[in-house]
This record gives C-alpha cells, sequence and structure tokens, in this order.
C-alpha cells in the first residue's frame, strides 16, 4: 500500500514538472508588439516593443519596418544574458503603406530567433 502511494506521488510530481517545463518552454524567444496601434494616418509614429528572452548566445538584434515604398531598420548588439528583456523602437513620420515588421536575433548557431507584426499607414485625404 506504501509503494503504490509513493509510485503515485513520484509520477504525480513528474507530471506536474513536465507540465511547468512545457509551458516555459512555449514562451516565444522573441516578441514584437506595435504598441502605437496597427493602424494610424500619415505621418504616422509608430513605436514598438521587442521583448527578447536573454541568452548566452544572442549576438544582436535587427529591427526592420518594410513596406514597398520606404525601409528602415536598426541593428543592435546584444551582451548574452546581460541584455535588457524589453527595448522599445521609435519611428517617426512614417509614409503610407502596408508594412512588415520584423525582429530577428542574431545567434553563432545559424538558429535565429525571428517575431514579427504587420501594421497600415493610411493616407491622408486631400481637400
Amino acid at each position: 500500500m506504501i509503494i503504490a502511494l509513493r509510485i503515485s506521488f513520484v509520477v504525480l510530481a513528474l507530471f506536474c514538472l513536465w507540465l511547468i517545463l512545457s509551458a516555459i518552454a512555449k514562451e516565444p524567444r522573441v516578441r514584437v508588439t506595435v504598441e502605437s496601434g496597427v493602424y494610424a494616418f500619415e505621418p504616422a509614429f509608430v513605436r514598438l516593443r521587442v521583448t527578447v528572452v536573454p541568452d548566452a548566445a544572442n549576438r544582436a538584434l535587427t529591427i526592420a519596418l518594410i513596406s514597398d515604398g520606404f525601409e528602415t531598420s536598426s541593428l543592435e548588439e546584444l551582451p548574452g544574458e546581460q541584455a535588457p528583456r524589453t527595448r522599445w523602437v521609435q519611428y517617426r513620420d512614417v509614409p503610407a503603406g502596408s508594412y512588415t515588421v520584423s525582429a530577428v536575433v542574431h545567434r553563432p548557431d545559424d538558429r535565429s530567433w525571428r517575431a514579427g507584426a504587420t501594421l497600415t499607414i493610411l493616407p491622408r485625404f486631400q481637400a
């Protein structure tokens, strides 16, 4: 009876550990949030929040805002595990267009972490 109870306890503990570890593993390693809103009128102010899980293998972060008629990007060196988890990027006077936002964490093992978002800047109506 006691042995069966101990086995049940061990199985329950291993199951709980598996649930916790699987929840942690599903957290995105890099995430992009468009804080200024996914729709705006030109010339738009775009504010992005980029969250990167600190890791010793992280070397650099590229953030890009791309459409057919406009493109801008930035490259930031990441000091591995000492890098801040969250950073904000702002773009002013962004012209009308459908934009793709991408964040890429560069790592030495060629297994980059990627995240993206979309936003639309609408043209102002001319009177």
